[in-house]
């Protein structure tokens, strides 16, 4: 007899060796920039600062929301909550009260149109047409009848940082479906120096001429040597590599800790990538595998460094030490474990989840939070080794064990000493398929392994271009980000040529599609 309904057979459970982790950063989605872009709380208050001098407290500002480890993703753009706003309003009122007046709207009496221009256009970064600039009129003149002239230049200033103008920047462009010269200018000078547009790159947008192929070049090359670049530079890495928030104070050792370790560890992080980058011209693996640093008394006494003491900064070699570069500061160390302990899992997933830009599909299987039997005669590192071959732990152990390489650095980011933690338990391997598996016995090794790897290439580039788009990239970048990484290998991973390919991508340059 025939089945009046056949069905088909459902599909077959996947061979767990089939499971791959999803690269989050593939661009086969449709594009989700919206156009308009919020300044993130970092840019409003660089931007602040440079219309006003002030700088704002921002903190009541509505957080980033991190999207793929970047908190200046521009998918949640949009201040409409009666809270949201009135933080605005409270941030402007402020600098407007503190703003040294005669220095940011000067005015012999009565400001003339001239003198309002003086102030708003550099702080919004384009010009203003006589509709816009007759609000601002008007507000001057309300204020200076019922109050008084300098309460009037001040009400200017609160209701300029107020203004869209300031909270926002678009990319929604012209019929030619490029940006317009101001948003281009915007574009490139948030991303390479991660605020506003200087005098010299206003005017060029201004004349038209920054849309000039060879005028953006010599732009881009101005920026990249500013040394507000690298300012800019820092706070990505650390915004990739989550790093904005370490409390030390949350630690168990935190008892055991000097005053200011914290900013030290910031400190030496950020002297790193601007020596590396910006002074030596290096590339991403030279950032990671460098075994040269900077430190004060503090982290030389917590890294067991010899002959460095005080405050002051001092070039030190980890030679002899279990450190190479970034991934081995203080810094990322204490961010990336428990609050005491060991925290080879913690640091698995960071090097996962974070550095390599890796995500864990559901059919993956849930957590297993148990070992299995008879382990107990085991050293840590082995009790976790049946896990990469027991399901449904391996599919994410033959990655997460890579944390161990980094395990014997405790959670405030000192060497274990070597009677509870030895040297073996730092074997492991980072096993991604469908990608090359690289396996290290050391620390240092590891860092080498990992800096060569082709996932870091891609996740390096990928963040970098997400961060210079606002977007996550979509299947409109796929030709974009195959360019981007062949150009980046070809430079052996020079990190301001990569910056520099973006900026001056067609893709970059490109307006964004608002749908009606």
């Amino acid at each position: 007899m025939v089945d009046p309904d056949p069905r088909p057979d459902p599909d077959p459970e996947p061979d767990p060796e089939d499971l791959f982790p999803t690269f989050l950063l593939e661009p086969n989605a449709a594009s989700t920039q919206p156009g308009v872009r919020r300044l993130t709380r970092a840019e409003l208050r660089r931007t602040v600062f440079d219309a006003t001098g002030v700088d704002p407290d921002v903190d009541a500002i509505l957080d980033d929301r991190e999207i793929i480890n970047l908190q200046n993703d521009a998918g949640r753009s949009t201040v409409n909550e009666p809270g949201q706003m009135l933080a605005y309003l409270e941030l402007a009122t402020d600098v407007a009260g503190r703003v040294d007046i005669d220095a940011r709207l000067p005015c012999a009496a009565t400001c003339t149109d001239a003198e309002l221009r003086g102030y708003l256009e550099p702080a919004f970064a384009q010009r203003l047409d006589e509709t816009d600039l007759a609000r601002y009129r008007d507000l001057y003149v309300r204020a200076t009848d019922t109050l008084s002239a300098e309460f009037a230049r001040r009400a200017v200033v609160q209701a300029s940082l107020i203004s869209p103008k300031i909270i926002y920047r678009t990319e929604v462009g012209d019929a030619s479906g490029e940006l317009t010269p101001h948003e281009l200018a915007d574009k490139i000078s948030y991303f390479l120096i991660g605020r506003g547009p200087d005098a010299e790159l206003r005017a060029l947008a201004d004349d038209g001429t920054l849309a000039d192929e060879v005028v953006l070049a010599g732009q881009v090359d101005r920026l990249l040597a500013d040394p507000r670049a690298e300012e800019a530079l820092v706070a990505f890495f650390f915004d990739w590599l989550g790093l904005e928030h370490l409390d030390l104070s949350l630690k168990l050792a935190a008892d055991e800790l000097p005053e200011g370790l914290d900013r030290s560890m910031v400190e030496e992080a950020s002297r790193m990538i601007r020596r590396v980058v910006f002074q030596d011209g290096g590339t991403l693996r030279e950032l990671l595998t460098t075994r040269t640093t900077e430190i004060d008394g503090n982290l030389a006494a917590h890294y067991g460094i010899s002959g460095i003491t005080g405050a002051e900064f001092q070039e030190a070699s980890l030679e002899g030490t279990e450190r190479a570069g970034l991934l081995t500061t203080g810094l990322v160390l204490a961010a990336h474990a428990k609050e005491s302990g060991r925290s080879p899992m913690q640091r698995g997933n960071f090097l996962i989840a974070e550095v390599m830009t890796l995500g864990f599909p559901a059919e993956f299987g849930a957590a297993a939070m148990t070992l299995p039997d008879g382990v107990e005669d085991l050293s840590f590192r082995e009790q976790f080794e049946p896990l990469e071959t027991t399901q449904p732990c391996l599919n994410c152990h033959r990655m997460l064990n890579a944390g161990f390489a980094f395990d014997v650095f405790d959670s405030v980011g000192r060497r274990f000493p070597a009677d509870r933690v030895g040297p073996e338990e730092t074997v492991a391997t980072f096993d991604a398929p469908p990608y090359a598996s690289v396996s290290f016995d050391t620390t240092v090794e590891a860092v080498e392994g990992l800096s060569r790897h082709a996932l870091m290439r891609r996740s390096f580039v990928g963040q970098m271009f997400h961060s210079a788009q606002g977007s996550a990239p979509s299947d409109d970048d796929a030709d974009t980000m195959s360019d981007l990484e062949d150009a980046y290998e070809a430079t052996e991973g020079d990190v301001l040529a990569l910056m520099r390919e973006i900026a001056l991508s067609s893709r970059f340059r490109a307006a964004v599609e608002v749908s009606e």
